[in-house]
């Protein structure tokens, strides 16, 4: 009988697991508003001039991890690179292109590991929206090392904490369960 109980308690516990994270997530509205060059600069946590060095989908899907050789800071904390994560093909964006000098806007959601791209313009247009603001365009600092390539997305481990903690959850419930009906068999 106890073995009976433990298992259908187990199946129980799988099946929790498995529905919890089937369900489809809630959806994420953009965390960045259209707008003009001076607006995105101010609303934003990050903007920078850079190129596009080398660029990954991330788990899911989604969006594209993109590598960024920094040229420029106009706002924000940013080394010589960054990585970015970019919507993929969705209304609040189009991701980031590999092209020769491109400016970013970018914020920071809380919860997330990168910084997520708010738009991409013209070097240009971001330096008149930054002298208007009157910010200073500062050099990243020259003694890092200029990444070249992305490691494996970022986001593929966050999407695997989630899980990896449930199971485990779901593990040690399980032997908790088996321990306490083999120690009430044994009075």
């Amino acid at each position: 009988m106890d073995s009976r109980v433990t298992s259908a308690v187990t199946i129980f516990a799988l099946f929790v697991t498995a529905v919890f994270f089937g369900l489809p997530r809630p959806a994420m509205a953009c965390s960045c508003a259209p707008g003009i060059p001076v607006e995105l600069l101010e609303s934003s946590d990050l903007a920078f001039i850079g190129s596009v060095v080398d660029q990954q989908p991330d788990f899911a899907g989604t969006s594209t991890e993109s590598l960024i050789a920094v040229d420029e800071v106009v706002k924000g904390d940013v080394s010589a690179s960054i990585i970015v994560s970019a919507e993929t093909e969705t209304e609040c964006g189009l991701g980031l292109a590999a092209t020769e000098q491109i400016a970013i806007t970018a914020v920071q959601v809380s919860g997330e590991i990168l910084p997520k791209v708010c738009t991409s313009m013209e070097p240009d247009q971001l330096l008149a929206a930054a002298d208007e603001l009157g910010l200073e365009v500062v050099t990243p600092p020259s003694e890092e090392e200029i990444a070249t390539a992305l490691p494996e997305s970022a986001s593929n481990y966050a999407a695997a904490i989630p899980l990896s903690i449930a199971l485990s959850l779901v593990f040690l419930g399980a032997v908790a369960l088996g321990t306490r009906q083999s120690s009430m068999s044994s009075k």
